[in-house]
């Protein structure tokens, strides 16, 4: 089943599960190097903007 084609972004949700498939295939998940990038927020709360 692809359910993963009902995802917001298809692609980038399989990517993530592919990636998550692997992790847990290793004895120790949290040794697991992840290339998939990471959208990141930077708050500026000192001056009460967001960059």
């Amino acid at each position: 089943k692809k359910w993963w084609k009902d995802a917001a972004d298809p692609f980038q949700c399989l990517a993530a599960c592919i990636d998550l498939t692997d992790a847990y295939k290793l004895d120790d998940p949290t040794e697991h190097l992840s290339y998939l990038p990471v959208h990141q927020v930077r708050l500026n709360l000192w001056r009460g903007t967001c960059i």
